[in-house]
């Protein structure tokens, strides 16, 4: 995948944060952004699919949730959970991704339903991979 255009709206400012920090703040994607995104929905062939989707919900510390505008599914929802969470005697967060969706062409796209559920593992389980890198990375850039 990858991001081709976006259309940033701030999210509000983050409640934790007061005081001099306000000069730190980061911006957000908050409700009303717009992503549009492409991807090979075949790996190995040129043909890249476009999809436009726009943050719908956003909640500090709780949740973000895109739909899709424009794209290859009939309706698609997606919503991104974040949750303190103590494992073992540590304090973290825990993600928690909901996905609603449905094909086009009715009966007919149902038959590529498993397909799609088995891409869209395979897409969380990278980005589960790669999270502790891309995390790791953010704490880097905020010293």
């Amino acid at each position: 995948m990858r991001i081709d255009k976006l259309a940033l709206v701030p999210a509000p400012l983050n409640p934790m944060i007061t005081g001099a920090q306000l000069g730190k703040q980061e911006i957000a994607a908050g409700t009303g952004t717009e992503i549009e995104i492409s991807f090979r929905p075949v790996s190995y062939l040129p043909m890249r699919v476009s999809w436009v989707a726009r943050i719908t919900e956003f909640a500090w510390f709780s949740h973000f949730c895109d739909e899709q505008v424009r794209g290859p599914f009939e309706y698609f929802r997606h919503c991104h959970g974040i949750r303190p969470e103590i494992q073992n005697g540590q304090t973290g967060t825990q993600l928690t991704d909901e996905v609603e969706f449905s094909l086009p062409f009715g009966t007919l796209g149902h038959l590529w339903d498993t397909a799609v559920l088995r891409q869209m593992k395979q897409m969380f389980s990278i980005r589960q991979e790669r999270l502790p890198a891309i995390l790791a990375a953010k704490v880097r850039q905020a010293l």
